[in-house]
Order: C-alpha cells, then sequence, then structure tokens
C-alpha cells in the first residue's frame, strides 16, 4: 500500500543579492542541485535570507520544478535566470543534473522572523522541511509590506495594487493568502 504524501513546506537559505532579484522580478527561478524527498509535497518555499539579515524575510509558492543538466535547467529558465552564467557555472560546478525551482508569488514580512522563533538552532545549510501547520503559522503572523517597491512593480498590476492598498486602508493589514 503506498503511504500518501504529506504537504510540507521548505525553509531555503538564500544570499542577499538573489533575495533581492527574487524581490524586484529579476529572478523567477531558484536552482539547487539536490531537493527533498519526493514522499513529501512540497508547494511553499520559506526564504531565509543569509547574512547579515539571517532570517526567513518572506516566501513563495512553486509553480514548478525544472529538470536536466545544469545546462538545460539554465536554457530552460531563459531569463529568468537572475545568475549570470559564470556564477551559475560555478555553483553548477561538476555536477550533471540541476533543479530550477519556478517562483510563484512571492511575499515579503514586514518583520523577518529569527529561525530560532521557530525551534531550529541553527540555519539550514541546504533546506529545512517543516510541515504545513508550522508553514501557516508564520504565514498568519505575517502581512504583505505593500510598500515595497519590487512587490509593488514587478509582481502585481497597477490594478491589483489599488485595490490592495484600498481593501487595506479600509479593513487593516492584507493577508496574501487571501489575495490569489
Amino acid at each position: 500500500m503506498k503511504k500518501a504524501k504529506k504537504d510540507m513546506s521548505i525553509i531555503l537559505p538564500i544570499w542577499p543579492v538573489y533575495v533581492n532579484r527574487i524581490k524586484f522580478g529579476m529572478k523567477k527561478v531558484e536552482f539547487r542541485k539536490r531537493l527533498w524527498n519526493e514522499r513529501n509535497e512540497v508547494k511553499r518555499v520559506f526564504i531565509y535570507e543569509t547574512r547579515p539579515k539571517s532570517a526567513i524575510v518572506g516566501y513563495f509558492e512553486i509553480a514548478d520544478i525544472l529538470f536536466g543538466t545544469p545546462t538545460e535547467v539554465y536554457k530552460m529558465a531563459g531569463m529568468f535566470t537572475g545568475i549570470d552564467y559564470s556564477d551559475y557555472k560555478k555553483y553548477a560546478g561538476d555536477s550533471d543534473s540541476m533543479k530550477g525551482i519556478l517562483i510563484r508569488y512571492p511575499v515579503f514580512f514586514k518583520r523577518p522572523v529569527s529561525i530560532f522563533e521557530l525551534g531550529f538552532k541553527h540555519p539550514p545549510q541546504s533546506f529545512y522541511l517543516i510541515d504545513a501547520e508550522t508553514g501557516d503559522k508564520l504565514i498568519s503572523n505575517s502581512t504583505l509590506d505593500l510598500d515595497d517597491p519590487g512587490i509593488i512593480s514587478n509582481w502585481f498590476s497597477s490594478k491589483e495594487i489599488s485595490f490592495l492598498k484600498y481593501i487595506e486602508s479600509h479593513c487593516g493589514s492584507v493577508d496574501r493568502r487571501s489575495v490569489h
């Protein structure tokens, strides 16, 4: 009998330069040499921005995952890589496979969350798996930062922004889960 997949989220460490590129819409694919176990259904990635911030700064949904050789995945990602090819090749090293996580609906928190608040003793090296309940708690304690120029100009249309600001001004903070 086959076991059902568990809904999980992951926390990925990402360098500040790439976090900013995600924020400003210049990077829409996150590259990894290895991923989590296929027994887990991962739909959301929490962004752990490495030093100097060293905190969870937001999250995004996984639209899809590209698989192939490093060259194939970089070409499939096209203009949304957010990393120049020479740096990408250094990262890929002699790996014969690469994965590209396609980023959808990135959200950045008004207040970054310390990894220690979640009970971890040290930052993630490659990733941490967290259950859906922990991920939902992280989101429920955070709101979309509508003053963030990256979110505003690169991920939402001007009509959506106007609508979100109207709702926030009349109803309080906007919970990103209701904006899909």
